[in-house]
């Protein structure tokens, strides 16, 4: 069996599992669902491939794990009336021919559930954000937009902006990567029409409320090295809003920036060391609509294998994180020190940044929110007692051109005592106070009028007695 024969039969194979496994889920559902309860999730599917078929398969799966009843609708016509009661709409935008009615179907289910749209989502205008690669070998660089056949975008309006993007090679990845975003507690809250006070405090803390979560998953398939999936990436952006009365609107950005590199996918000897991340870069811009960066706090305990550069730039109103990660040592080769256990493993890095805007601002925005993660593989040749090392670099950059939410007006009641020397705003966050200082020129200017008012009265005194006396009046 040559080698062409061989991937394209364990392919064929994988299918096969997959739709053999499906559509066991889906007769195990018929049964569940017949006498379903009135709360049961209904997913319509409309188009069928084998895109459509690996995300229901996840869909179902991450539903079943967190015991949610079901219910499968394959729709005949992908129309307004057709979708009215679907929780889940499943479908590839490469099946659609784009037309009015087409397009606010597959909008209008935002507002109500959730959207599983495969494919060139950015037919309907919906941004596709691809992952950008840029492969370099010994100084040799080649840059590339990744677009896998197994891409997804999430979406959802109904409690708060959900916008959420999976890239795969593997079908059986693609799968597990739904599986893991539906089981998230965040998203299961748009089930039950409410975010839970834990969920929404563990996430923002008191007082705030989740507004946006932007989330995406890659999964990095090795074609050089292993010739398979060796590590993934993950990013989420959670924007929630301050909820009591301000003198500005108040935001924060809870990020989280997560690798991890597979079993399979590592190695380290005395001639190959890799995959393992190098280094780790996020950036955002906030320099709009008049909205500043009030804070910003990485949250991350001190390594000595991880090295953080932190740059706030209040005047440009950007944060960029830069993170280097220890990699392998060779000085006492062939015994080679492995790289860092955070870089050849899994890691998660988290920060939070407050920014606030003009209270007539109906929309909050984050320009060119990006991640950059830079995985290395190490080559080792030994040439006339000198060694030769070839280094693999492949970086993937994730960014949302814009992440924006709706402001939430919050209703402005500001109770104000008065003193006599001082006017004292009462807030319930910041205690913003305003007072009726005494400047020094303040003070100056009170000393001349006093000294010329005296010169005054002693001036009239004085010529009224000469008057007096010159008229001898009593």
């Amino acid at each position: 069996m040559n080698k062409k024969f061989k991937n394209l039969y364990s392919s064929n194979i994988e299918n096969l599992l997959i739709n053999a496994i499906l559509i066991m889920l889906i007769i195990i559902s018929s049964f569940s669902t017949a006498y379903a309860l009135p709360e049961a999730i209904v997913i319509g599917i409309y188009g069928n491939n084998d895109r459509i078929q690996t995300a229901l398969l996840g869909i179902v799966e991450g539903l079943t794990k967190k015991g949610e009843s079901y219910t499968v609708i394959h729709l005949p016509e992908l129309t307004m009336q057709n979708t009215l009661n679907l929780d889940i709409l499943i479908t590839d935008a490469d099946l659609l021919s784009f037309n009015e009615e087409t397009y606010a179907t597959i909008h209008s289910i935002e507002t109500r559930g959730v959207l599983f749209l495969l494919g060139n989502s950015s037919k309907f205008m919906i941004s596709q954000t691809y992952p950008y690669i840029e492969e370099e070998l010994n100084g040799n660089k080649k840059s590339y937009e990744l677009i896998p056949y197994y891409s997804l975008a999430i979406r959802s309006e109904k409690l708060y902006t959900l916008e959420g993007r999976i890239y795969s090679e593997s079908p059986k990845l693609f799968s597990e990567k739904i599986v893991e975003i539906m089981s998230d507690e965040l998203f299961q809250s748009i089930f039950i029409n409410t975010i839970p006070s834990s969920v929404s405090k563990s996430l923002c803390g008191e007082d705030w409320i989740v507004k946006a979560w932007y989330v995406y998953i890659v999964t990095l398939h090795d074609k050089l090295i292993y010739k398979k999936d060796v590590a993934e990436v993950r990013g989420d952006w959670i924007i929630c809003q301050f909820s009591k009365p301000s003198l500005y609107n108040w935001f924060l950005v809870n990020y989280k920036l997560s690798h991890k590199i597979y079993e399979e996918g590592y190695s380290c000897n005395s001639w190959n060391c890799g995959w393992f991340v190098e280094q780790r870069m996020v950036y955002s811009d906030y320099n709009i609509l008049g909205q500043r960066i009030h804070n910003f706090e990485p949250q991350s305990t001190a390594n000595p294998d991880l090295e953080i550069y932190a740059y706030v730039l209040p005047v440009s109103n950007i944060v960029e994180l830069i993170e280097k990660l220890r990699g392998p040592d060779y000085f006492l080769w062939p015994s080679v020190k492995e790289p860092s256990l955070l870089a050849r493993t899994d890691y998660q890095f988290k920060a939070k940044i407050v920014a606030y805007s003009p209270m007539n601002n109906s929309i909050f925005v984050i320009k060119d929110a990006t991640d950059k993660v830079t995985f290395r593989f190490d080559k080792i040749a030994f040439y006339f007692y000198a060694l030769k090392l070839e280094k693999y670099i492949y970086n993937i950059s994730m960014k949302w051109p814009l992440i924006m939410i709706t402001v939430t007006p919050v209703k402005v009641e500001l109770p104000i005592t008065k003193s006599e020397n001082q006017t004292k705003i009462e807030t319930e966050d910041l205690a913003y106070t305003s007072y009726y200082l005494i400047s020094p020129f303040s003070i100056l200017l009170t000393i001349v009028i006093i000294v010329a008012s005296a010169m005054a009265v002693h001036f009239l005194l004085t010529h009224l007695r000469i008057y007096k006396k010159k008229h001898k009046i009593k």
